[in-house]
């Protein structure tokens, strides 16, 4: 989407130097102000939960607290490659620390938007050149999701990994009381897929703690689940077990200070996400200490945050995992 900058001229960061705009990001950095705040998120989901109005345009915040425009164009048409684009439904895309900066870095990426961390953008779906029509999967077996949850969960229950996990676990359990789950990009459960073990580990933890957070209740512990590649037979089966899938940004909404935070080799910057908004009780993510993703960094604010406030336990490695860990508030 085309940016417009709303501040005056002599700010816009299209018309800046690269050095005074990364000096200014620096700054907010070392300020310790948040880069993602709720508020921020509620307000961009409002907007796409709503058609927008003949003219009207999105809406971001830039970390200098400038309203940056966007400028939908749905149903527009692209070439790339040799290939047609049309652009779809408008999604959000979050920044990674990385690409923030170093894009802020280099003249040819400064525009309206260099100070926004989150900014709307079509989803671009492909034109089948043989059918003149958008490429849409085919709908999987309704089975399938429901055979692989299963089977991992047989396969998963008696392990000695989750009974490593479990054990630190329900030691968290006597320290804090959680009240929610939150998992992000568990991946749709298809084939060799390692998702569907991913499922079964949720599955496993919200019954372990259910609804009152000690694991006394009848009932599993509330869970949101959020990853943009769902399809109809995951929400379908995820929703009947009452692992709840959600848009974005909901489940960056659902996330408090009794949280159990989950998420693996994600393509988002959850860590970052997650500690400027909250100090989830539980989080098991990458081993920071082990993998350091361009999608979702160890910056330094990150470490910085765990280090203050978490205890780090073992996650055994798992080739359904990789290299995780489980942190859990002092």
């Amino acid at each position: 989407m085309k940016s417009h900058w709303t501040g005056p001229p002599l700010y816009n960061p299209a018309s800046s130097s690269p050095h005074e705009v990364v000096m200014n990001i620096l700054r907010h950095d070392a300020d310790g102000e948040p880069f993602f705040t709720k508020e921020a998120l509620q307000e961009l989901r409002a907007q796409l939960l709503r058609p927008l109005e003949e003219g009207e345009k999105y809406v971001a915040i830039g970390i200098d607290g400038t309203p940056v425009e966007f400028e939908p164009a749905t149903g527009q048409v692209n070439e790339h490659v040799e290939h047609r684009f049309v652009n779809g439904p408008v999604a959000l895309v979050y920044h990674s620390w990385g690409v923030f900066v170093g894009h802020a870095a280099e003249k040819k990426y400064l525009d309206a938007a260099s100070y926004c961390r989150i900014v709307p953008m079509h989803i671009q779906q492909w034109i089948n050149p043989e059918t003149d029509e958008i490429f849409v999967l085919p709908p999987r077996p309704v089975e399938e999701p429901s055979r692989l949850l299963r089977s991992a969960v047989f396969a998963w229950e008696p392990s000695a990994t989750w009974a490593t996990i479990r054990e630190v676990l329900v030691a968290a359990r006597e320290k804090h009381t959680i009240t929610n789950f939150v998992g992000f990009a568990c991946g749709p459960m298809f084939g060799d897929s390692p998702s569907a073990t991913q499922h079964a580990l949720v599955w496993m933890i919200i019954r372990l703690f259910r609804r009152d957070g000690k694991g006394e209740s009848d009932e599993p512990l509330a869970c949101s689940l959020q990853d943009s590649i769902y399809d109809a037979q995951d929400k379908r089966l995820l929703n009947l077990l009452k692992m709840n899938v959600v848009e974005d940004p909901q489940a960056f909404l659902d996330v408090e200070d009794s949280s159990i935070v989950f998420t693996c080799n994600s393509d988002v910057p959850v860590k970052e996400i997650v500690l400027d908004i909250a100090r989830p009780a539980i989080m098991i993510v990458d081993d920071i200490t082990r993998i350091n993703s361009i999608y979702d960094p160890v910056t330094n604010r990150v470490l910085k945050a765990i280090g203050e406030s978490y205890e780090m336990f073992d996650f055994p490695d798992h080739e359904a995992f990789g290299q995780m860990a489980i942190y859990v508030r002092k």
